[in-house]
C-alpha cells in the first residue's frame, strides 16, 4: 500500500507553481490590466483634448481627417486619428466606444512590455545556444515587470483617454522589441520591423524621437564595448561565452542604425510641416498650461507612475543587483529611462516647458524592468514570492487611490445642455478657450453644432449671445474682458461658467 507524503505533495505543488509562475503572472497581468483599463470607460465626460481627436477622426473622408488633424492637433502626425476614424466607422462614436480603442491598445501594451523585457534579458544574459535557466530567469523578470506595468496608474490613465498616447506606447514598445530582437538574432524581418515601427512611432507622436535618441546612445555604447571585448579576446582566453557571442556585433550595430535611420527618413517629408505647425501652436500658447520644471522634476516624474518613491528606490536596487548577472539589460534600461527625461528637461529650459509624463510613457517600462530585476535577483523561492507580493501590493495601492479619487473634470455635457436651452434660433454659443469648441459640439445636438464657435475669434458686433468659459489657459485680462462682455452668469459648474450678454 502506497503511503502518501503530504510534504512531498506540497513540494510537488510548489515545484509546479514555480515552473508555471511566469505564465500565471503574465495571465494575471493581462486580466488585471484589461479590467482596470476597460472599467467604466464612459463614466467620465470627454475632455477638451479628446474633443479635438473626435472632431478630426469623425470626418467623413480620410482626406478630411488629415486636413482637420493638422489644424486641431498641430505638431503631430495623423496615425491615431486615422486609426480612430476606422474605429468609429466600425463601432460608433460613443465616448466609451471610442475610448475602448485606447483601452485595447493599452492592454496590448502590457503583452508588448513583457516581450520587450524578456527579449532584453535574453539578449543581455543568454548566449544563442543556451535554452536553459537563462530563459526561465528572463520569463520571470519579464512577467513581473508586465504585472507592474499593468497596474501602474500612469499607463492606466492614458489608456482610458481618447488620445494618441496608447498608439504611441504600443508602436514604441513594438519598435523596441524589434530592435532587441534584431540585436540578439538578426534577420531581415526584424530589421524591417525596426524600420516600420520607427516610422509608426514617430507618426503617433514626435516624443518618440527621444526613444530613438536613447537607442542611438545605446548603439554607441555597444560599439565601445565591442572594442573592449575584442581587446579582451586578444589578450585572454577567459571571456564568458555570452560576451564572446557579442564581440563581433559591429555589423549588427550598423544594420540597426541604418534601419532606425530609414524609418525616420520615411517620415521626414511630412515631419517638417507638422513641426512648423507645432512651433506656431506653441508660440500661440497651446502648451502654456505646462509649468516650468525644476531639475528635481526629472526624478519625481517617475514617482507619479509608482504612487510613491518606494518602487523607484527598488528600481535603483534592481540596477545594482542586476549589474552582476544582467549588465547589458541594466545599461539599456537606464539609457531608455533617463535619456528621454533629460532631453525633455533640456528642451523645457531651452525652448518651452514640455516635461510631462504623457510624453514619457515608454520610459516607465524600464523602471518596472529594474524593479523586477530586484525581485529576480533574490536567490530563494520564498524571497522571490515575498518580493512579488510586496511590489504588487505597493503598485495596487495606487490603483485604489486612483479609482476612489474624485476627478476634477469639466462638466462639458451639462454646460452644452444649459447653453443650448437658452439660445434662440440664429444665436450662437461661444466657447473659451477656442480649442475646447469641439467637446461642446460633441455634447450639442447635431443640428446645432454649427452654432458652437470660438468666442474670442469673433468681433464684438458678432459675438455669441452665450459663452462657456473653461478655467484653464485663460489670462487675467481675457477673464476680465469676458466678465465685462458677459455680465450675467447662468450657471457655475465644475471648472466651467455659462454666462450671457
Amino acid at each position: 500500500m502506497e503511503v502518501l507524503n503530504p510534504s512531498a505533495h506540497r513540494a510537488d505543488y510548489f515545484g509546479w507553481l514555480e515552473r508555471r509562475a511566469s505564465s500565471l503572472i503574465l495571465a494575471a497581468a493581462l486580466a488585471a490590466g484589461a479590467a482596470l483599463r476597460f472599467a467604466g470607460l464612459g463614466a467620465r465626460e470627454m475632455s477638451a483634448d479628446e474633443g479635438a481627436s473626435w472632431a478630426a477622426a469623425s470626418a467623413a473622408t480620410v482626406r478630411e481627417v488629415l486636413r482637420l488633424q493638422a489644424q486641431l492637433n498641430a505638431g503631430k502626425l495623423a496615425l491615431h486619428d486615422l486609426a480612430l476614424h476606422a474605429w468609429i466607422n466600425a463601432f460608433g462614436d460613443g465616448v466609451a466606444s471610442m475610448r475602448a480603442m485606447s483601452a485595447a491598445l493599452g492592454t496590448v501594451a502590457i503583452a508588448l512590455g513583457y516581450l520587450v523585457s524578456r527579449e532584453l534579458l535574453l539578449w543581455s544574459q543568454v548566449s544563442p545556444e543556451d535554452d536553459g535557466g537563462g530563459h526561465a530567469e528572463a520569463a520571470w523578470v519579464a512577467s513581473l515587470s508586465a504585472l507592474l506595468f499593468a497596474v501602474s496608474t500612469v499607463p492606466i490613465n492614458y489608456s482610458r483617454e481618447l488620445r494618441m498616447y496608447p498608439v504611441l506606447l504600443a508602436a514604441t514598445l513594438t519598435q523596441v522589441w524589434f530592435v532587441l530582437r534584431a540585436a540578439r538574432v538578426g534577420g531581415i524581418k526584424n530589421y524591417a520591423g525596426v524600420t516600420v515601427f520607427t516610422a509608426l512611432a514617430v507618426s503617433a507622436h514626435f516624443s518618440a524621437l527621444c526613444v530613438l535618441a536613447s537607442e542611438g546612445l545605446w548603439l554607441l555604447s555597444l560599439l565601445a564595448s565591442e572594442r573592449g571585448a575584442s581587446a579582451a579576446v586578444g589578450s585572454s582566453e577567459t571571456v564568458r561565452p555570452a560576451q564572446r557571442g557579442r564581440i563581433a556585433q559591429r555589423e549588427v550595430v550598423w544594420k540597426l542604425a541604418a534601419s532606425i535611420a530609414l524609418g525616420f527618413a520615411l517620415m521626414a517629408p511630412v515631419m517638417w510641416g507638422a513641426l512648423h505647425a507645432g512651433a506656431a501652436a506653441v508660440g500661440g500658447g497651446v502648451l502654456k498650461w505646462i509649468r516650468p520644471p525644476t531639475p528635481w522634476d526629472a526624478v519625481t516624474i517617475f514617482k507619479s507612475g509608482a504612487g510613491n518613491f518606494v518602487l523607484p528606490i527598488v528600481g535603483a536596487v534592481g540596477a545594482v543587483l542586476g549589474w552582476r548577472w544582467a549588465r547589458g539589460a541594466v545599461v539599456f534600461a537606464l539609457v531608455w529611462m533617463w535619456v528621454p527625461v533629460l532631453l525633455l528637461l533640456f528642451a523645457s529650459y531651452m525652448l518651452t516647458p514640455i516635461l510631462v509624463e504623457r510624453y514619457l510613457l515608454s520610459s516607465f517600462v524600464p523602471l518596472f524592468i529594474l524593479v523586477a530585476l530586484a525581485a529576480g535577483s533574490l536567490n530563494t523561492r520564498g524571497a522571490r514570492w515575498a518580493g512579488l507580493a510586496l511590489v504588487t501590493i505597493l503598485a495596487v495601492g495606487q490603483d485604489v487611490r486612483y479609482f476612489r479619487h474624485r476627478h476634477n473634470d469639466a462638466q462639458w455635457r451639462e454646460a452644452a445642455a444649459i447653453a443650448s436651452a437658452i439660445v434662440t434660433p440664429g444665436q450662437s454659443i461661444g466657447v473659451v478657450p477656442g480649442y475646447a469648441v469641439n467637446v461642446v459640439r460633441y455634447y450639442t445636438a447635431h443640428e446645432k453644432r454649427s452654432e458652437v464657435v470660438a468666442a474670442l475669434d469673433h468681433p464684438p458686433g458678432a459675438a455669441p449671445s452665450v459663452v462657456i468659459v473653461f478655467d484653464q489657459g485663460l489670462s487675467s485680462d481675457e477673464a476680465a474682458a469676458l466678465r465685462a462682455a458677459y455680465p450675467n452668469p447662468v450657471a457655475r459648474l465644475q471648472r466651467l461658467v455659462v454666462a450671457s450678454r
